[in-house]
């Protein structure tokens, strides 16, 4: 189910709808909380050893978009939110690509992504 959300490109909803067509009832809610739950227990490691080897990289771009979350606690749906892009450099070795969510675009949050970075 993640490949088919991550490397297809299938949105939850289709994803549903196939497992249904196979006689399988599985909500977009559930589905949903397997993907965070899938996120938290094991990918996150992932994206801690990425977020580390980026870190010792001599050079790393970032940059910022905002993006519009409809559900979040605390926070009406026409609030901005920003999605955080780091990349290491064009000649890197082995090159890295991650983002980090945050409500907002202060610099709190791209000094604390990259806390300990001396490039």
């Amino acid at each position: 189910m993640l490949a088919n959300k991550y490397v297809d490109g299938t949105p939850l909803y289709r994803v549903a709808d196939a497992l249904g067509r196979a006689d399988v009832s599985i909500s977009r809610g559930t589905l949903g909380n397997w993907v965070i739950r899938a996120s938290e227990s094991h990918l996150r490691r992932v994206y801690d050893a990425l977020q580390q080897k980026l870190r010792s990289q001599p050079l790393v771009h970032g940059d910022e978009t905002w993006v519009q979350v409809l559900k979040e606690d605390g926070r009406d749906a026409q609030a901005k939110s920003f999605m955080w892009a780091y990349r290491s450099g064009q000649d890197c070795a082995q090159p890295v690509v991650l983002f980090d969510y945050q409500p907002g675009r202060g610099q709190q949050h791209p000094q604390a992504f990259l806390a300990g970075y001396r490039g």
